[in-house]
Order: structure tokens, then sequence, then C-alpha cells
């Protein structure tokens, strides 16, 4: 018969606000002045832009892009 698996510590990082783009839904500069994001993550493979770019109405609230993520290491570009 299979264990349980053991109950895992929370994730633990630093937040940090960020102001929205002038052009991004009220909603949506609500949310990331008062939530923030992810100053870092684990493998640094997650990395804040210096400011979030509102890329459009996408969706019902659009789509604010606050970092750049993948397996290209440092040399991810800002989109």
């Amino acid at each position: 018969m299979s264990q349980p698996l053991p109950q895992l510590p929370n994730p633990e990082f630093v937040l940090i606000r960020v102001e929205a783009p002038p052009e991004a839904p009220a909603q949506i500069a609500v949310d990331l002045g008062e939530t923030g994001i992810p100053a870092e993550l684990v493998g640094y493979e997650y990395r804040p832009l210096d400011e979030p770019v509102f890329l459009g109405e996408i969706g019902e609230r659009g789509l604010v892009a606050i970092a750049t993520s993948g397996l290209s290491g440092p040399g991810v570009s800002r989109p």
C-alpha cells in the first residue's frame, strides 16, 4: 500500500508592490498595488520587469506582463 506524502512547508517569497501602466484597467492596477508580485522565485528563471507592460484587452479584464520567465536564463528579453 502506498503511504500518504508528508506535508511540505508553504513556499516563502518576498512580494514587491508595482505600479500598473496608466492604460491598464483600474482593477488590475488595484490588484498589483495591493497584492504585489514575487521579487524572485527559485532558479532565477522568473524576473520581474522594471515596469509592468499592458498587453491589451485580453479576456474580461485585460493582461499586464509583470515578469519574464523560462529556461533561457539571464538572456530572456523583455516582451
